[in-house]
C-alpha cells in the first residue's frame, strides 16, 4: 500500500490513536526507486506498558551486542499496528530498512553513575 498525503489511516492505526493517543504512534517511511514511498506504522514501546520491560531488554541486549537491526527488529516485531506488508517479510529491503530505523524508538533518561 503506497500512502499518499491526505490518504486516510488505515482503521487499525485509528484504532490504536483512539487507544493510546496519536503521540505514542509512530508512521515509518520508506522510500523507494521512482518517488514511492511505504508506509507502515508502530506504537512507541511506552504504548504497551505490560511489553514495555521486555521490549527494552530484548531490544538493549541486541544493540548492545552490537546489532541496531535486530534491536530494531525486536521493535518491529512487537510494536507493530499496520501497514504495507514488505513491512513484515524478513526477506523484504523494506523490513530490513525499517529495522534499522526502529531502534531509535526506544530511548532512556539521560543518567549518570558518579561516585559518592
Amino acid at each position: 500500500m503506497a500512502v499518499k498525503t491526505g490518504v486516510e489511516l488505515p482503521s487499525k492505526v485509528k484504532e490504536a490513536i483512539e487507544k493510546v493517543g496519536k503521540d505514542l504512534v509512530r508512521k515509518i517511511v520508506v522510500q523507494l526507486p521512482g518517488n514511492q514511498e511505504v508506509v507502515g506504522y508502530v506504537y512507541v514501546p511506552e504504548a504497551l506498558p505490560n511489553k514495555l520491560r521486555t521490549i527494552y531488554s530484548r531490544s538493549m541486549s541486541a544493540y548492545k551486542n552490537g546489532s541496531a537491526f535486530d534491536a530494531g527488529e525486536i521493535i518491529l516485531g512487537e510494536c507493530w499496528i499496520d501497514g504495507d506488508a514488505r513491512f513484515r517479510d524478513p526477506n523484504s529491503k523494506v523490513y530490513m530498512s525499517a529495522c534499522q530505523q526502529a531502534s531509535d524508538l526506544v530511548d532512556f533518561f539521560p543518567t549518570a553513575i558518579n561516585p559518592i
